[in-house]
């Protein structure tokens, strides 16, 4: 009897709930708790400090704690917007040379997005370089279609994270040098590049341009080859 009433009271126990907090809140709360310590703190030393040099100057007055809770917010609340207009300020004066960070700005490093540019470029570089290859065996003459035995598949093919992809846009048959007076589009970056495309033209130069300039170009360039 003593033994079931051991094994039923040990099997309440272990399906009693039990609450805690994830690692993620613990840290946040934490840091709160640390922020609102740190604040009263400032604000019991603020009264004393202030009540301590008051008897000197006839124009300070005795404040209690409550008031120096309210003076420290108003102080903190004041910082906090002429901090925020210094970076703002900071950014106008160097434009491009700051980047957001949550309410303020920080100086701009390597970022990811510099280095995904980098290496569209280099793929659109890498096309211009296989293409200029092959029209200086045919008199300068492009391949009429992409995708072809001419060039490695792999160099048509356009990626950014290495799961989606899509081939470079293209326009056959062109005559490409770098001497060339003539400037038509040769390729062109696929939708994935987003609202900013790169360009190649067949005298080899390389331009980024908006979708939108890229497809007026397109459409006048098929237009007059027609």
């Amino acid at each position: 009897m003593l033994s079931d009433i051991a094994t039923l009271d040990s099997i309440v126990i272990a399906g009693m709930p039990s609450f805690s907090l994830t690692d993620l809140a613990k840290m946040r709360f934490e840091v709160l708790s640390f922020f609102v310590a740190t604040f009263l703190a400032s604000a019991l030393v603020l009264k004393l400090t202030w009540n301590y040099l008051a008897p000197d100057f006839s124009w300070m007055p005795q404040v209690s704690y409550k008031k120096s809770l309210a003076l420290l917010g108003v102080a903190g609340l004041f910082m906090y917007v002429v901090l925020t207009m210094i970076s703002g300020a900071r950014e106008l004066m160097t434009p491009g040379a700051w980047i957001k960070n949550g309410a303020t700005y920080k100086l701009r490093t390597q970022t990811e997005t510099d280095v995904k540019i980098q290496h569209r470029r280099l793929m659109i570089e890498n096309l211009s370089q296989r293409l200029r290859e092959y029209a200086n065996t045919t008199d300068g003459k492009l391949p009429t279609k992409r995708l072809g035995p001419e060039i490695p598949v792999e160099t048509w093919i356009y990626s950014l994270d290495g799961k989606q992809s899509m081939p470079f846009e293209y326009i056959g048959g062109l005559d490409y040098s770098l001497e060339s007076t003539a400037k038509l589009i040769v390729a062109y970056e696929p939708p994935l590049a987003g609202s900013d495309r790169f360009v190649l033209f067949t005298n080899g130069e390389i331009q980024k341009l908006d979708w939108s300039v890229v497809r007026e170009l397109v459409y006048e360039q098929k237009g007059l080859n027609e």
